[in-house]
């Protein structure tokens, strides 16, 4: 009997221990999601939010309550099953990596890039999508390239500029040279009438 207590009384004891590292773990995963710089979803096979990190809710301008249970369709403008191919690996260019619209509340839209990875999650399969707000990378790209226009279009003025200044220091030449036949021809002919 005595044999018998001791041994449940190890496992008692390996199983609180286990139950110890298991809650350390959860802890762990939970610092690591929420830490993340950019949103993270963790949805089911159907599309349903399952999990959402803090970011992920201050992007969407949304409470956890009211992103848990959400279509994949209703957060993106973009297919259930871009999403799923993209989370598998088996989208069209070989980085898994997904460009489109996501829809805030209120119906606000904002460029990200979906990464998906397929993960089990409480022992059924799940997508995890990491979003990147691309919104500054785009205004940033469309900053560049109205810089370089602005430049091309200064080349432009400069060189139409240079072209003009260039006629017109001719023609302020032939200009110069006419004033100077007529002053000539004014004196020469002044000098003739008082000569007569």
């Amino acid at each position: 009997a005595i044999q018998a207590y001791a041994n449940q009384t190890a496992i008692a004891i390996r199983n609180s221990r286990l139950m110890g590292l298991l809650t350390e773990s959860e802890s762990q995963y939970r610092a690591i999601f929420e830490a993340a710089r950019d949103g993270l979803i963790l949805a089911d096979a159907e599309g349903h939010v399952t999990a959402a990190s803090r970011t992920t809710c201050r992007l969407f301008d949304m409470e956890l309550y009211d992103m848990l249970g959400s279509s994949i369709e209703s957060l993106f403008t973009v297919s259930l099953e871009s999403v799923a191919l993209c989370s598998a690996g088996e989208s069209a260019d070989e980085s898994s990596t997904l460009s489109t619209q996501a829809v805030a509340s209120g119906g606000r839209t904002f460029p990200v890039e979906l990464r998906g990875s397929c993960v089990q999650f409480d022992g059924q399969p799940h997508m995890m999508l990491l979003i990147t707000d691309i919104s500054e990378r785009i205004r940033a790209q469309e900053a560049l390239v109205q810089a370089e226009r602005m430049s091309a279009l200064g080349q432009i003025a400069g060189g139409i500029a240079h072209d003009f200044n260039n006629i017109l220091v001719s023609i302020l030449g032939y200009t110069q040279m006419a004033i100077d036949d007529l002053a000539r021809n004014a004196t020469d002919a002044m000098g003739d009438y008082l000569a007569q």
